[in-house]
């Protein structure tokens, strides 16, 4: 079946929706949401069909408890809804996830007044990742299921969250130097208590690549701003600087704003402005760091990066490597 552009509806689930359901197959490491014989068991108020107008089954969501996957930190708090979703597998990546989840909100809404909501996706549903984040859920928890190990980032978003109202991400000029090296000093100040050995700048006066990110070709330094505070900044390499592939050199976001989806969302618009080949290595005892961008990479490269582990001067990194191919419907 083609895709069904238009408005996404909210109807009772039917019998023949549940057979059909059943039946859908995913393939690859989506195989693990197939529904299999347990969709025959999506029965109650709580489960729903998602629909075109003219009542064609598109997808199916899960509005409570029965959203949550085994192992996550849920809790008992009355104040937040878990939402689940699956769309029909031929619409998978054909832009109606936003459609849809929206939709399964506005319901959830309806029902229940203003709530928190929270989704639960597997690490390796890029596409997944990149719906909610671009959809204002922020990551709150990552957990093992521990029935087979696979990993999974909880999500939530405030009531009457935006796309990502107020965000800006913008190139270093000259003006803004002072602004930029305050910020270099607090990054480098941090990133030494990650390294294993004493080796590397600790302030921003003794950062040697300082200068050419004021004129060299090939090196791109961005300000990342909320609500017109900088809260932190992006040293990117391309390919006439290390002549080969792109390069995350250096990011910082400010502890209070971390686990926001600011940094995710500065890394992805700068991916969407940069296709291609890209590298980037992390300390391998900054586990915060190193969740980050696992996943992060995922949530905007096709494939599951290559990570390896190397001896570095100051200690043992992860090296990632993937590739980021044009934004035309990768993230839907």
């Amino acid at each position: 079946m083609m895709p069904v552009q238009g408005q996404i509806v909210i109807r009772p689930l039917t019998d023949a929706d549940r057979e059909a359901i059943s039946g859908w197959r995913y393939g690859g490491d989506l195989a693990i949401y197939d529904p299999g014989n347990g969709a025959l068991q999506l029965r109650g108020p709580d489960h729903v069909a998602l629909a075109s107008s003219d009542g064609t089954l598109l997808g199916y969501g899960t509005l409570g408890a029965e959203a949550q996957v085994p192992g996550g930190a849920y809790g008992s708090g009355a104040d937040v809804v878990d939402l689940g979703m699956g769309l029909r597998p031929d619409l998978v990546g054909q832009g109606q996830g936003a459609a849809a989840l929206l939709a399964l909100i506005d319901e959830a809404e309806r029902r229940l007044s203003l709530m928190q909501f929270r989704v639960t996706v597997a690490a390796v549903n890029g596409r997944a990742t990149a719906l909610v984040v671009r959809l204002g859920f922020r990551p709150s928890h990552e957990f093992e299921r521990p029935t087979d190990g696979r990993e999974f980032v909880q999500y939530e978003r405030e009531p009457g969250s935006d796309k990502r109202a107020g965000y800006t991400l913008s190139e270093v000029e000259s003006r803004d130097r002072d602004a930029f090296v305050a910020l270099l000093d607090e990054y480098l100040g941090e990133l030494s208590g990650h390294r294993e050995r004493a080796v590397g700048a600790t302030r921003a006066s003794e950062y040697r690549y300082l200068d050419e990110y004021f004129g060299e070709p090939g090196r791109h330094a961005f300000l990342i701003e909320a609500r017109s505070e900088v809260v932190g900044f992006a040293l990117i390499r391309g390919p006439d600087s290390t002549g080969e592939r792109w390069q995350v050199a250096e990011f910082f976001v400010r502890p209070r704003h971390r686990m926001s989806g600011i940094g995710q969302w500065a890394m992805s618009s700068i991916w969407a402005r940069f296709p291609g080949a890209w590298e980037l290595q992390v300390h391998a005892r900054n586990a915060g760091a190193v969740a980050f961008w696992r996943r992060s990479v995922r949530a905007n490269s096709q494939n599951e990066p290559k990570i390896t582990s190397f001896d570095a001067d100051d200690g043992r990194r992860l090296s990632f490597q993937f590739r980021v191919e044009r934004s035309e419907g990768r993230d839907s």
